[in-house]
């Protein structure tokens, strides 16, 4: 049983009991490993502390999204991800604006890295036979179909999506993903008089996602808080081209007109101005592809590695000082 906001304080301890049993089995039947690394910081990297402290190895922890926008403005949950920074041998951030929230919450500078996510550029890819077709027309007599993908909670702001899609007759939105607004969301399509227009597919397995990017002429993001977002990332890669708000690593992302547009208001009127933008300005498939392939995987795994290899590295070393 869980008490209800008493519950996620326990959590950490929970997770670390229940890790520390499996990892002693696995170690029991021989199997051993150098370091732990954690990903989201509570209620996972937390528990890893503990996990690295009983085992003692060294551990990372990657912070991602909402464990330092949400979580960490809490009292408690803050303090114990500050301890967790503190002993960790690195703290990881997907966004450069995770790494200011963390400091400016009180973690060390010196503690802390900036290392973006990657795309898988191999699952993720254009549709070579339409290439051809691609010059787009903002004509009066095109149908474009606009693409929101993500869980349907209020911090993803649907509501911005459906009220775009009122403000721009000749615009079709594919909604995918699940979750308790579903059905408000729906009611609202038929109050918007757009149900006609908007189509829900529920969610979809990652192995679907590419046909769906590749079928959408522009994918919306307009979310309160992101941290860095794998889907513009995996629909950019695909050819298709995005507009989102200013929030997270967003602005640190779409760098270039190509890659689409970065909206700093939360008006459905403004962001349909970037929509139509887009729209009126359509680039080539190609060319976002091309600008999506600079956020590849190399980069980032060579970066991981070296960081994975100086905490071991620099456990050892601390392990053989303690010995003399």
């Amino acid at each position: 049983m869980v008490i209800p906001k008493i519950g996620m304080l326990m959590t950490p301890n929970f997770l670390f009991r229940a890790a520390l049993k499996c990892v002693q089995k696995l170690l029991t039947a021989g199997l051993e490993f150098d370091l732990i690394d954690a990903h989201y910081l509570y209620p996972d990297g937390v528990a890893a502390s503990k996990l690295a402290g009983a085992l003692e190895k060294p551990f990372v922890m990657t912070a991602r999204g909402s464990d330092v926008t949400e979580i960490a403005l809490l009292e408690k949950p803050k303090k114990a991800i500050l301890t967790a920074i503190s002993q960790a041998s690195r703290t990881i951030c997907v966004s450069e604006n995770l790494r200011r929230d963390l400091i400016d919450l009180g973690a060390k500078p010196s503690q802390i890295s900036t290392l973006r996510n990657g795309v898988d550029l191999d699952r993720f890819q254009i549709q070579q036979s339409t290439v051809s077709l691609q010059k787009k027309s903002a004509g009066p007599n095109k149908l474009w179909v606009m693409l929101y993908a993500g869980w349907l909670i209020p911090r993803k702001r649907l509501d911005l999506v459906l009220e775009v899609t009122k403000q721009i007759p000749n615009l079709k939105t594919i909604i995918v993903g699940d979750g308790p607004l579903k059905k408000h969301l729906e009611a609202t399509t038929q109050k918007l008089g757009i149900a006609d227009r908007v189509e829900f597919l529920g969610q979809k397995k990652p192995e679907e996602m590419a046909s769906l990017y590749r079928s959408a002429d522009i994918l919306l993001l307009p979310s309160d808080r992101e941290g860095w977002p794998n889907v513009l990332l995996e629909a950019m890669a695909c050819g298709t081209p995005v507009v989102t708000r200013s929030v997270g690593a967003a602005p640190d992302l779409i760098t270039d007109p190509v890659a689409g547009r970065v909206v700093d208001s939360d008006k459905s009127h403004d962001i349909a101005v970037a929509v139509r933008d887009l729209m009126t300005h359509y680039p080539l498939r190609a060319d976002v592809r091309r600008f999506a392939e600079n956020f590849g995987w190399r980069e980032t795994s060579d970066a991981q590695n070296e960081i994975f290899t100086r905490a071991i590295r620099a456990f050892e070393a601390i392990k053989v000082k303690v010995k003399l």
